[in-house]
């Protein structure tokens, strides 16, 4: 952890053993990561003017979530409870692959497809 944007005027370790995709929960005292093993993690902080203060981080989760895309693929909601992910399944050899769709300018096509006169 450094503070920003003086990255260079300190520096504390929050893991135990190395985590990546961290994020903060909502009212700034909670960090969320996945660990080595990919199970979420939690741990709580005390910021405090220049002071940083990590609890030992605890798993939130023992189950391992899909990890489909480089970037961060969970968030937390606004109260710190719950936990938005998608759940790994192992696919059958001939099941059809998990897929996303995403549709941009979906009222631009509506308008076209259904005018309103």
């Amino acid at each position: 952890m450094r503070p920003f944007p003086q990255v260079d005027s300190g520096r504390w370790q929050v893991s135990t053993a190395g985590g990546t995709r961290p994020v903060w929960g909502r009212n700034g005292r909670e960090l969320f990561y996945l660990d080595a093993s990919q199970k979420l993690t939690g741990v709580a902080v005390q910021t405090t003017g220049p002071t940083f203060i990590a609890d030992i981080p605890v798993k939130i989760l023992d189950t391992k979530y899909a990890n489909p895309f480089p970037a961060r693929w969970y968030d937390v909601s606004p109260n710190g409870e719950r936990f938005l992910m998608i759940k790994d399944t192992p696919a059958a050899e001939d099941a059809t692959p998990i897929s996303m769709i995403v549709v941009e300018h979906w009222l631009e096509e509506l308008k076209r497809l259904v005018p309103v006169d």
